[in-house]
């Protein structure tokens, strides 16, 4: 049975949506929950942003566009034939010759989209310039390193560790 979407998350965002900080850790939670479920069925989503996560009329969170969805066997791409979504959440990696492409794009994008929904930003230029400085400083917590894709936790580790 399918849920009816009520809004895309970039939405909310967009008109100024202030969420709380239940709100921001049970939408944090539902989308470890979501990228535990889809990364355990051997599948990387490869373009999580505020633009593919959705909204039921319960407020519960959805991944949607699985369309740059990709077989976790299938990592290994020519770099000719790579397909990127949301240049905004892509991770450092994807811009390596050859890239490398694993469900660690994913939770770098999740830190992403984590961020700005913690942080109200007024503006796109003022969104793109946060974006950049911190993905340049690499500053989240401690254990959500983002350079190094081998440090960066899995959704299953996120959610047991704060959510169990």
């Amino acid at each position: 049975m399918f849920s009816t979407i009520h809004a895309k998350l970039e939405k909310e965002i967009l008109n100024g949506k202030v969420f709380e900080t239940e709100m921001i850790l049970r939408i944090f939670k539902e989308l470890l929950e979501g990228l535990t479920f889809i990364h355990g069925s051997g599948v990387i989503h490869g373009d999580i942003s505020r633009d593919n996560v959705f909204m039921d009329a319960q407020d519960q969170v959805k991944i949607g566009d699985f369309g740059l969805a990709r077989s976790t066997g299938d990592a290994e791409i020519a770099v000719g034939s790579v397909v990127l979504g949301n240049e905004m959440y892509q991770a450092p990696e994807l811009s390596s010759s050859p890239p490398s492409i694993t469900t660690k794009v994913d939770m770098y994008a999740l830190g992403l989209l984590l961020f700005e929904i913690s942080y109200l930003m007024e503006t796109d230029s003022q969104r793109f310039s946060e974006f950049m400085k911190l993905k340049e400083t690499g500053e989240l917590p401690e254990d959500y390193e983002l350079k190094n894709p081998e440090d960066r936790p899995s959704a299953a580790y996120l959610l047991h560790k704060y959510f169990s």
